[in-house]
């Protein structure tokens, strides 16, 4: 598990830039072995790896595969769900602006060493991130532009151009190979990481809008969001509980046959009918539960706590 008040990151997105590591031809194993990190905390997609981590990666691939422009070989299998919870919810909303809100709004939950801002102006809005130095250094900037660029061509126009992309570090052997991806002019010592669009790219429709499907990332997002922050103060992280005979335990669906639960016990993650994670344990510890609560699977993983009073 991550350190509590370390800045995490979700650990997909670690585990695609190993997958690129060896797809340029680096060895899994001794790739890993250099970062210090066992294989098995990338099985979790949802799981949560320091950000330290992701920016030493990038340093590695970028000292073991030198002249390469890594942002181009990440987007070569980049799809939008890799950002976790935050793609799904972005796959659908209703028009461009409303996903570049959205991504904006929940952009920690992917990284949480990230900030993100739309300046909306006319004729052209600009979308701008905000990262520390340790990831500054790397070539992940260019990454992320080149992947949201990527979306936006696949989404609403193949032929989509910016009209400037923005770094804020002085060019590098790189520039050439961007500005031929962007189809633009790549901007250095620009003071900021940002692409240009515009304006009237934002009122374009998604092709996958779907509002009421997303109501469910939405609301799991917001729920999230909330976690990570308590998480960064050092709080303890939060535990549904649903109590046999209650409302919310007869809101469940999905069976699972009744069994000895107490404190402590770690289950398949668990959901209630409105998304929320949940685990159902007696109000007053480890007792049989005399009915079958119904359970929606997530494929996460609840931890059962004693219930309130």
């Amino acid at each position: 598990m991550a350190e509590i008040g370390r800045p995490t990151i979700v650990s997909w997105l670690v585990a695609r830039l190993v997958a690129t590591a060896v797809a340029c031809g680096l060895d899994r194993d001794a790739f890993l072995a250099e970062l210090g990190l066992e294989p098995t905390r990338l099985e979790d997609r949802d799981g949560r790896l320091p950000v330290d981590t992701f920016a030493r990666a990038w340093q590695l691939m970028a000292t073991r595969l030198p002249g390469r422009v890594l942002a181009l070989d990440w987007i070569t299998s980049w799809k939008i769900t890799d950002a976790g919870l935050l793609g799904f919810l972005l796959l659908q909303l209703r028009t461009v602006e409303e996903a570049l809100l959205t991504a904006t709004r929940y952009a920690h939950l992917v990284n949480q060493a990230a900030r993100a801002r739309l300046h909306k102006g006319s004729p052209s809005s600009r979308v701008a991130f905000e990262l520390p130095p340790a990831l500054l250094a790397t070539q992940l900037p260019e990454a992320m532009l080149a992947g949201m660029v990527l979306q936006l061509r696949n989404a609403v126009d193949s032929s989509l151009r910016p009209i400037a992309v923005r770094f804020p570090y002085r060019a590098t052997d790189r520039t050439p190979a961007l500005e031929r991806y962007f189809g633009a002019p790549v901007l250095h010592e620009a003071g900021e990481v940002s692409v240009e669009l515009p304006t009237e790219i934002l009122g374009r429709p998604l092709p996958n809008a779907d509002p009421v499907l997303a109501g469910y990332p939405a609301a799991k997002a917001r729920r999230r969001r909330g976690h990570l922050q308590r998480s960064a103060r050092g709080g303890a992280p939060d535990v549904r509980h649903v109590v046999p005979g209650r409302p919310q335990a007869r809101r469940l669906r999905g069976v699972v046959p009744a069994r000895v639960l107490g404190a402590g016990d770690i289950l398949p993650g668990l959901q209630a009918v409105d998304g929320e994670d949940a685990a159902a344990v007696p109000r007053d510890g480890p007792e049989r539960l005399t009915e079958e609560p119904r359970w929606r699977f997530s494929g996460a993983r609840t931890r059962c706590a004693a219930a309130p009073p």
